[in-house]
């Protein structure tokens, strides 16, 4: 146990670290003041940070983060106490990149990973099984990492957090500096215009999409023969926004003499397109081909 650790009075280990913001001399942060919104946000998105790593490590909570105290001399310092429930906390801070033991991590720790990655789309993350190895495949290069850091570096939660914590409150300082400290030694340092380099994840990171094409009766609660967007439907129980591309079929109605009832049914052939990224997931209906009208013979469209 190191000189910072400490045993509470419930048993759980004490792990105590800090974080430096610094500047020019004579600046807000070299006085240790800070704007309110910025400090609470930068304390609020390292407790985020953590606790999403945690997540994605631990699958459960393995930690609790305290802030002790606000500044001390020399720049703006917040002081954070890590309560640590089970020894997976203390992966969390070293793939993180806050604790001596992140040194160990071949190929950096998440926080220089990002850095490497500035504001580059990670089209994909190769792994291999039985290896602790992974790679970023980005535009225009690959970047090896260790496993656990890759996903780290693909989160969008995490990253972001990255930026609310080292580039949001030095954006407009002169010679910034930011640092995390432990026992009195520097775990992580960035500074001038390393700090621009964490910046949240790309939308169009990890863009995949999967087209389901199946057969299905739907109901047409919405209509708009001017155009194939503005169509609904009922399907599975839910009315849906549905984009309509068969022409031959809007053309049809549009000349029949017989009259188009909106909830009629109709067979279709129906592609589902899922598409996700880093940042999101959605899901969109089209209708590609109207095979069948589901009605009586004298109300039959075709």
């Amino acid at each position: 146990m190191t000189k910072q650790q400490e045993v509470s009075s419930d048993t759980e280990v004490v792990q105590k670290f800090s974080v430096h913001y610094g500047a020019a001399e004579g600046s807000d942060l070299d006085k240790h003041k800070m704007n309110a919104y910025d400090l609470g946000m930068a304390i609020v998105e390292f407790a985020k940070m953590v606790n999403r790593a945690d997540d994605i490590i631990n699958k459960q909570s393995t930690l609790e983060l305290e802030v002790t105290a606000p500044a001390k001399e020399g720049s703006l310092i917040i002081e954070f106490a890590l309560l640590i429930k089970s020894t997976g906390a203390l992966e969390v801070m070293k793939y993180l990149g806050i604790s001596l033991a992140s040194g160990a991590v071949a190929y950096g720790s998440a926080l220089g990973v990002a850095k490497k990655l500035r504001d580059k789309r990670i089209l994909e993350v190769k792994s291999e099984t039985g290896s602790d190895k992974a790679t970023l495949v980005l535009d225009d290069e690959e970047i090896t990492c260790n496993k656990t850091v890759a996903l780290l570096v693909s989160d969008p939660v995490i990253r972001q957090s990255m930026n609310e914590i080292i580039t949001q409150p030095l954006n407009s300082e002169t010679k910034p500096t930011f640092k995390i400290e432990m026992d009195g030694e520097d775990v992580f340092r960035v500074e001038d215009d390393e700090i621009q380099d964490y910046t949240p994840l790309p939308k169009a990171s990890l863009s995949h999409q999967k087209v389901e094409s199946i057969t299905a009766n739907v109901l047409l609660t919405q209509v708009n023969f001017d155009s194939s967007r503005g169509w609904k439907m009922l399907y599975e129980g839910k009315e849906i926004a549905v984009k309509m591309e068969d022409n031959s079929f809007m053309a049809r109605v549009e000349h029949s003499e017989k009259s188009f009832t909106k909830g009629d049914m109709y067979e279709v052939a129906l592609s589902i397109i899922s598409k996700t990224t880093a940042r999101s997931q959605r899901t969109e209906y089209v209708i590609t081909r109207v095979i069948r009208h589901r009605a009586s013979a004298d109300r039959k469209l075709f």
